[in-house]
Protein backbone atom coordinates (compact mmCIF):
# COMPACT_ATOMS: atom_id res chain seq x y z
CA UNK A 1 0.00 0.00 0.00
CA UNK A 2 1.37 3.65 -1.05
CA UNK A 3 1.78 5.38 2.13
CA UNK A 4 0.99 8.95 0.38
CA UNK A 5 -1.95 10.23 -1.30
CA UNK A 6 -0.25 12.58 -3.31
CA UNK A 7 1.93 9.35 -5.03
CA UNK A 8 -1.20 6.78 -5.36
CA UNK A 9 -2.76 10.31 -7.26
CA UNK A 10 -0.17 10.23 -9.74
CA UNK A 11 -0.22 6.54 -10.23
CA UNK A 12 -3.49 6.32 -10.62
CA UNK A 13 -3.63 9.37 -13.09
CA UNK A 14 -1.13 7.25 -15.11
CA UNK A 15 -3.42 4.17 -14.92
CA UNK A 16 -2.33 1.83 -12.35
CA UNK A 17 -5.32 -0.47 -11.31
CA UNK A 18 -5.06 -0.06 -7.58
CA UNK A 19 -8.76 -2.24 -6.63
CA UNK A 20 -7.83 -4.83 -4.39
CA UNK A 21 -8.95 -8.53 -5.10
CA UNK A 22 -12.02 -9.69 -3.56
CA UNK A 23 -10.89 -11.47 -0.98
CA UNK A 24 -9.15 -8.31 0.41
CA UNK A 25 -10.25 -7.85 4.15
CA UNK A 26 -10.84 -3.85 4.18
CA UNK A 27 -11.28 -1.79 1.15
CA UNK A 28 -8.62 0.15 0.08
CA UNK A 29 -9.98 3.35 2.22
CA UNK A 30 -9.93 1.51 5.10
CA UNK A 31 -5.86 0.33 4.43
CA UNK A 32 -5.29 4.05 3.83
CA UNK A 33 -6.31 5.24 7.24
CA UNK A 34 -4.91 1.87 8.86
CA UNK A 35 -1.27 3.10 8.21
CA UNK A 36 -2.06 7.31 9.16
CA UNK A 37 -5.32 7.94 10.46
CA UNK A 38 -6.12 11.24 10.34
CA UNK A 39 -4.81 12.26 7.09
CA UNK A 40 -7.94 13.92 5.35
CA UNK A 41 -5.77 14.07 2.30
CA UNK A 42 -6.41 10.22 0.92
CA UNK A 43 -10.23 11.31 0.68
CA UNK A 44 -10.75 13.71 -1.62
CA UNK A 45 -8.06 11.18 -3.92
CA UNK A 46 -10.32 8.57 -3.83
CA UNK A 47 -13.39 10.39 -4.75
CA UNK A 48 -11.55 11.82 -7.83
CA UNK A 49 -10.81 8.66 -9.19
CA UNK A 50 -14.11 6.93 -8.50
CA UNK A 51 -13.00 4.96 -4.65
CA UNK A 52 -16.21 3.98 -2.96
CA UNK A 53 -15.58 5.60 0.38
CA UNK A 54 -18.71 4.26 1.51
CA UNK A 55 -17.59 0.19 1.06
CA UNK A 56 -17.66 -1.81 4.14
CA UNK A 57 -15.77 -4.96 6.19
CA UNK A 58 -16.45 -7.46 7.03
CA UNK A 59 -18.66 -6.54 9.85
CA UNK A 60 -20.71 -3.85 7.97
CA UNK A 61 -18.50 -1.02 8.78
CA UNK A 62 -17.80 1.97 6.09
CA UNK A 63 -14.76 4.16 7.34
CA UNK A 64 -16.99 6.67 8.77
CA UNK A 65 -17.80 4.37 10.98
CA UNK A 66 -14.67 3.14 12.40
CA UNK A 67 -13.04 6.59 12.37
CA UNK A 68 -16.23 7.67 14.94
CA UNK A 69 -15.16 4.47 16.87
CA UNK A 70 -11.39 5.58 17.17
CA UNK A 71 -12.43 9.08 18.02
CA UNK A 72 -10.74 10.52 15.25
CA UNK A 73 -13.13 13.83 14.59
CA UNK A 74 -10.98 15.73 11.59
CA UNK A 75 -11.37 12.62 9.90
CA UNK A 76 -14.68 11.87 10.31
CA UNK A 77 -15.85 14.98 9.50
CA UNK A 78 -13.71 15.23 6.42
CA UNK A 79 -15.64 11.96 5.57
CA UNK A 80 -19.03 13.49 6.29
CA UNK A 81 -17.94 16.79 3.97
CA UNK A 82 -17.53 14.01 1.19
CA UNK A 83 -20.80 12.67 1.76
CA UNK A 84 -19.46 9.76 3.32
CA UNK A 85 -22.92 7.23 4.84
CA UNK A 86 -22.02 5.77 8.38
CA UNK A 87 -25.51 3.45 8.23
CA UNK A 88 -26.98 1.79 4.28
CA UNK A 89 -30.68 2.11 5.25
CA UNK A 90 -32.34 5.39 5.85
CA UNK A 91 -35.88 4.82 7.39
CA UNK A 92 -34.98 5.22 10.85
CA UNK A 93 -34.77 9.03 11.27
CA UNK A 94 -30.80 9.38 12.02
CA UNK A 95 -30.41 10.25 15.70
CA UNK A 96 -32.44 7.40 16.55
CA UNK A 97 -30.40 4.94 14.10
CA UNK A 98 -27.41 6.40 15.58
CA UNK A 99 -28.01 5.35 19.74
CA UNK A 100 -29.48 1.94 18.14
CA UNK A 101 -25.84 2.00 16.10
CA UNK A 102 -23.62 0.30 19.23
CA UNK A 103 -21.75 0.91 22.35
CA UNK A 104 -21.05 3.19 23.13
CA UNK A 105 -23.28 5.54 20.89
CA UNK A 106 -22.39 8.63 22.41
CA UNK A 107 -19.73 9.87 19.99
CA UNK A 108 -21.81 8.97 16.80
CA UNK A 109 -24.34 11.08 18.16
CA UNK A 110 -22.50 14.07 19.06
CA UNK A 111 -20.87 14.12 15.86
CA UNK A 112 -24.33 14.33 14.31
CA UNK A 113 -25.63 17.02 16.12
CA UNK A 114 -22.83 19.23 16.50
CA UNK A 115 -22.34 19.31 12.62
CA UNK A 116 -25.85 19.97 11.95
CA UNK A 117 -26.41 22.64 14.91
CA UNK A 118 -23.50 24.41 12.84
CA UNK A 119 -25.15 24.41 9.59
CA UNK A 120 -29.03 24.26 10.67
CA UNK A 121 -31.12 27.50 11.63
CA UNK A 122 -32.17 26.94 15.75
CA UNK A 123 -35.82 25.87 14.86
CA UNK A 124 -34.86 23.24 12.06
CA UNK A 125 -31.88 22.03 14.54
CA UNK A 126 -34.77 21.71 17.30
CA UNK A 127 -37.36 19.55 15.33
CA UNK A 128 -33.62 17.82 14.14
CA UNK A 129 -32.73 16.37 18.23
CA UNK A 130 -36.61 15.76 18.34
CA UNK A 131 -37.36 13.89 15.02
CA UNK A 132 -39.51 10.85 16.02
CA UNK A 133 -39.75 7.41 14.18
CA UNK A 134 -42.06 4.46 14.06
CA UNK A 135 -44.69 4.57 16.50
CA UNK A 136 -43.73 8.62 17.93
CA UNK A 137 -40.72 7.64 19.87
CA UNK A 138 -38.37 10.65 19.83
CA UNK A 139 -34.68 10.47 20.38
CA UNK A 140 -35.48 11.00 24.38
CA UNK A 141 -37.61 7.93 24.26
CA UNK A 142 -35.41 5.86 22.67
CA UNK A 143 -31.98 6.96 24.79
CA UNK A 144 -34.20 6.19 28.03
CA UNK A 145 -34.61 3.09 26.76
CA UNK A 146 -31.01 2.14 25.71
CA UNK A 147 -30.32 3.58 29.57
CA UNK A 148 -28.11 6.18 27.49
CA UNK A 149 -27.54 8.64 30.07
CA UNK A 150 -24.71 10.44 28.45
CA UNK A 151 -27.17 11.14 25.49
CA UNK A 152 -30.18 11.61 27.36
CA UNK A 153 -27.81 14.60 29.28
CA UNK A 154 -26.73 15.56 26.01
CA UNK A 155 -30.36 16.45 24.88
CA UNK A 156 -31.11 18.04 27.63
CA UNK A 157 -28.43 20.70 27.35
CA UNK A 158 -29.64 21.23 23.85
CA UNK A 159 -32.61 22.03 24.73
CA UNK A 160 -34.70 18.59 23.51
CA UNK A 161 -38.16 18.02 24.41
CA UNK A 162 -37.46 15.69 27.41
CA UNK A 163 -41.61 15.94 28.64
CA UNK A 164 -42.38 14.81 24.90
CA UNK A 165 -44.61 11.86 24.56
CA UNK A 166 -45.57 8.85 22.03
CA UNK A 167 -48.03 8.17 20.06
CA UNK A 168 -49.09 6.06 23.00
CA UNK A 169 -48.76 9.22 25.28
CA UNK A 170 -45.68 7.68 27.08
CA UNK A 171 -42.79 10.09 28.30
CA UNK A 172 -39.61 8.91 28.79
CA UNK A 173 -39.63 7.65 32.05
CA UNK A 174 -42.21 4.90 31.02
CA UNK A 175 -39.67 3.73 28.62
CA UNK A 176 -36.40 3.92 31.36
CA UNK A 177 -38.18 0.59 33.14
CA UNK A 178 -35.41 -0.69 35.05
CA UNK A 179 -31.88 1.38 35.76
CA UNK A 180 -31.82 3.51 38.61
CA UNK A 181 -29.26 6.31 37.06
CA UNK A 182 -31.60 6.86 34.28
CA UNK A 183 -34.90 7.28 36.68
CA UNK A 184 -33.13 9.96 38.52
CA UNK A 185 -31.50 11.41 35.77
CA UNK A 186 -34.62 11.60 33.65
CA UNK A 187 -36.67 12.98 37.62
CA UNK A 188 -33.79 14.95 38.99
CA UNK A 189 -32.16 16.53 36.19
CA UNK A 190 -34.88 16.64 33.48
CA UNK A 191 -37.35 17.83 35.86
CA UNK A 192 -40.04 14.61 34.66
CA UNK A 193 -43.08 14.06 36.40
CA UNK A 194 -42.67 10.66 38.17
CA UNK A 195 -46.54 10.78 38.94
CA UNK A 196 -47.88 11.85 35.07
CA UNK A 197 -50.93 10.61 33.81
CA UNK A 198 -50.32 9.18 30.29
CA UNK A 199 -51.69 6.96 27.49
CA UNK A 200 -55.84 7.37 26.99
CA UNK A 201 -55.47 4.90 30.36
CA UNK A 202 -53.70 7.53 32.47
CA UNK A 203 -51.22 5.38 33.21
CA UNK A 204 -48.10 6.45 35.46
CA UNK A 205 -45.06 5.48 34.79
CA UNK A 206 -45.37 2.72 38.20
CA UNK A 207 -48.72 1.80 36.14
CA UNK A 208 -46.55 0.58 33.46
CA UNK A 209 -43.57 -0.38 35.31
CA UNK A 210 -45.84 -3.26 36.75
CA UNK A 211 -47.73 -3.69 33.51
CA UNK A 212 -44.68 -4.42 31.61
CA UNK A 213 -41.66 -6.12 33.68
CA UNK A 214 -42.51 -9.27 34.20
CA UNK A 215 -39.33 -10.75 36.68
CA UNK A 216 -40.69 -10.32 40.49
CA UNK A 217 -37.49 -9.23 41.56
CA UNK A 218 -37.14 -6.62 38.88
CA UNK A 219 -40.29 -5.75 39.53
CA UNK A 220 -39.99 -4.21 43.28
CA UNK A 221 -36.61 -2.93 42.70
CA UNK A 222 -38.02 -0.39 40.33
CA UNK A 223 -40.71 0.28 42.26
CA UNK A 224 -38.39 1.09 45.04
CA UNK A 225 -36.55 3.45 43.03
CA UNK A 226 -39.80 5.18 41.78
CA UNK A 227 -40.88 5.31 45.30
CA UNK A 228 -37.69 6.68 46.38
CA UNK A 229 -37.93 9.86 43.41
CA UNK A 230 -41.88 11.02 44.51
CA UNK A 231 -44.08 8.17 43.17
CA UNK A 232 -47.21 8.13 44.73
CA UNK A 233 -48.54 4.25 44.10
CA UNK A 234 -51.95 5.29 44.74
CA UNK A 235 -52.92 7.04 42.52
CA UNK A 236 -55.70 5.24 40.09
CA UNK A 237 -55.46 5.00 36.29
CA UNK A 238 -59.12 5.40 34.16
CA UNK A 239 -59.99 1.58 35.28
CA UNK A 240 -59.43 2.31 38.73
CA UNK A 241 -56.32 0.66 39.75
CA UNK A 242 -53.47 1.98 41.53
CA UNK A 243 -50.19 0.49 40.41
CA UNK A 244 -50.06 -0.50 43.77
CA UNK A 245 -52.99 -2.87 43.40
CA UNK A 246 -51.67 -4.07 39.94
CA UNK A 247 -48.12 -4.85 41.81
CA UNK A 248 -49.98 -6.87 44.29
CA UNK A 249 -52.33 -9.10 42.30
CA UNK A 250 -49.02 -9.95 39.92
CA UNK A 251 -46.97 -10.18 42.64
CA UNK A 252 -48.40 -12.30 45.27
CA UNK A 253 -48.71 -15.38 42.79
CA UNK A 254 -45.36 -15.19 42.45
CA UNK A 255 -43.74 -14.47 46.18
CA UNK A 256 -45.65 -14.41 48.76
CA UNK A 257 -43.68 -12.26 50.87
CA UNK A 258 -43.80 -9.28 48.20
CA UNK A 259 -47.19 -7.91 49.73
CA UNK A 260 -45.92 -7.46 53.26
CA UNK A 261 -42.48 -5.87 52.03
CA UNK A 262 -44.29 -3.67 49.71
CA UNK A 263 -46.60 -2.08 52.92
CA UNK A 264 -43.61 0.24 53.71
CA UNK A 265 -43.59 2.11 50.81
CA UNK A 266 -47.79 2.45 51.13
Amino acid sequence: MCKSPKVLATLMAFGVDIKLSEEAKWPILHFAFSYESGDTSWIPVFRQYGIDINAVVTDRKTALVIEIENLNTSTANALVDNEAKWRQQEETPELIAAIKFGRPPYSLFSLLCKRHKRHMPEEEYRTYINSPGLYGSSPVHVAAKQYSNEILKFLWLEGANMNVKDKQGRNALSYALESRLTMELLVKVCGIDPNEGQTDQEYTPAHITVRTLSDPTIIEEALQVRWGLGANFNIKDKAGNTSLSIADARMSQFDPWYCARIQLHK
